[in-house]
């Protein structure tokens, strides 16, 4: 684990370790516990400023059929994975340790491969089915890493509807710039009911 440098002013890394308490982290040092940093991130300065995006789609199982496909471009930077990090608790240094990581298979730092997974939320909320969905299931195979500053491409794809119990099931599957699959898995999702969009109308 690569604990920030502002954690550990002063003292060796052999000499500092983490120690998780509930949610807490503490940093064990030689000369007992301090709190470890929180990395903060200011997505917005105000929350009453913030303007939250709209889905763009709002499908019921009417609306969609087998083979209907939605996508979006993603670039992940080094500062998502310390935001990653930051709310999912994974410091692995495989992620943020360059000279470990250049010890590795991979011989570089890698991306989680929840973030390319936490894309298909993105598609499957606000673009196909879009607003009213409730995502019920996922499963993700992870065939090569994503690595820093490189575009990628995330792709969902209906695969089967099922109107009686109001569910879709998709392909779920990211790209890298070659074209090369890096995910694959398959998604369950409940649409909006159609009484419900009725009513919105």
């Amino acid at each position: 684990m690569v604990i920030p440098a502002q954690a550990t002013a002063g003292m060796t890394e052999c000499k500092a370790q983490v120690l998780r308490v509930g949610v807490r982290y503490l940093l064990i040092v030689p000369d007992g516990l301090r709190p470890f940093p929180t990395i903060r991130t200011s997505l917005v300065s105000e929350e009453a400023s913030m303007e939250i995006p709209k889905p763009t789609g709002c499908m019921t199982v009417d609306d969609l059929h087998v083979g209907m496909s939605a996508e979006k471009q993603y670039c992940i930077d080094y500062e998502d994975a310390v935001k990653f990090s930051e709310i999912s608790g994974d410091w692995n240094p495989a992620h943020h340790d360059e000279a470990y990581a250049a010890a590795s298979i991979f011989r570089e730092r890698v991306a989680h491969g929840m973030f390319s997974v936490s894309q298909f939320s993105g598609l499957l909320g606000m673009d196909m089915p879009g607003m009213g969905a409730l995502w019920l299931k996922q499963s993700a195979e992870f065939l090569r890493p994503a690595f820093f500053g490189r575009n990628y491409r995330a792709v969902v794809t209906v695969k089967a509807i099922d109107r009686d119990s109001n569910t879709v099931t998709l392909s779920t599957e990211c790209f890298d710039e070659q074209g090369e699959k890096i995910i694959t898995g398959e998604g369950v999702v409940k649409p909006i009911p159609l009484k419900v969009k009725a009513k919105m109308a």
